[in-house]
């Protein structure tokens, strides 16, 4: 028999010499029940349960194994007779009933998958194994997961009873990407010409696999990859700054800035001119400077102080009246 599957017992007594019964037990079909005289019958299955009174009985065992199942027919006059069988019971595997595994989810979303599976053997005791992606094994009939990349992902359960009969069932689950979060930046809102700033931001991801790349977009021109960069306005004005994390499945998300930078006045760096001249003679001046703002332009103007003006780096003059200038 199998475990769980239900048996059929019959029997058939009659007496024999000196108090003596003769039993005959099998199928009830096959057994010759033209003797069957006034007699007892209880059946003693051997595996702890009650037992049953009657000529016919039946049965279920409920777990694997050999029992020895006991007939005593008695009769009315005392006398006993015992009959003693063998049966082999096979275990039966589990059967997976029912399973909610969800089929399609976001990287990175927390989900429960679970299950509930049948023996035949009602005394077996079933243990849930279940196997993620080759590499990943969690235990329970209820479990929670949660998938770090997107991508076509495989789920087996396993149910193995205490007998180590299994039974097995695969399921794929579609993980969607899911874009980047940026949760942090700093990016200066005031800086002057000239200054050097820097800009820096972190950003997260659902799918904890994901690989993130940073790009910084300066006034449509400037590029800058990164986590935190460093960058020198060299003009005053408002400029824009996008940030933009890209994921390696090629999502992303932008943040944009806007930069106020102030201009600098420009520094003399160094001036040569002469200290005394004679009136009439010719002199010249010539000076270097530089500016924070390098996309700057500049205008060069002498004054004289006699009234005469010269635009140029490097100019000269002639003073027609004595005098200090």
């Amino acid at each position: 028999l199998d475990e769980g599957q239900e048996g059929s017992y019959f029997a058939v007594a009659q007496a024999g010499g000196e108090g003596d019964i003769i039993v005959e037990a099998g199928d009830e079909g096959d057994i010759n029940q033209s003797a069957i005289g006034d007699f007892a019958y209880q059946w003693d299955f051997g595996d702890g349960s009650d037992p049953v009174i009657g000529q016919g009985a039946t049965h279920v065992f409920v777990d694997d194994g050999f029992y020895n199942a006991i007939l005593t027919v008695s009769d009315d006059f005392g006398d006993q007779a015992t009959r003693i069988f063998q049966v082999a019971v096979a275990n039966v595997a589990p059967m997976i009933d029912s399973t909610d595994v969800p089929q399609d989810l976001d990287e990175g979303q927390q989900t429960t998958m679970s299950a509930a599976a049948s023996d035949a053997g009602a005394e077996d005791l079933l243990s849930y194994r279940w196997l993620i992606d080759t590499d990943t094994t969690k235990s329970g009939p209820t479990i929670q997961h949660a998938f770090s990349d997107d991508g076509l992902h495989t789920v087996e359960l396993t149910v193995t009873d205490d007998d180590d009969a299994t039974v097995s069932q695969s399921f794929t689950v579609t993980v969607t990407n899911v874009a980047p979060v940026i949760d942090v930046v700093d990016v200066p809102q005031n800086l002057d010409e000239g200054q050097q700033a820097t800009m820096s931001a972190a950003a997260s991801d659902a799918g904890a696999e994901d690989l993130l790349s940073y790009n910084w977009l300066i006034d449509t021109d400037t590029t800058k990859s990164g986590p935190a960069i460093q960058h020198t306005f060299i003009d005053d004005g408002t400029h824009a700054v996008e940030l933009t994390v890209t994921d390696d499945d090629g999502a992303s998300v932008s943040q944009s800035f806007a930069v106020t930078v102030a201009n600098v006045a420009p520094m003399l760096d160094m001036v040569e001119f002469p200290e005394s001249l004679l009136a009439g003679q010719l002199g010249f001046f010539s000076v270097t400077f530089f500016d924070l703002g390098s996309a700057d332009t500049h205008t060069v103007t002498w004054d004289f102080d006699d009234g005469q003006t010269a635009d140029g780096l490097n100019v000269s003059h002639t003073y027609d009246t004595p005098g200090p200038y």
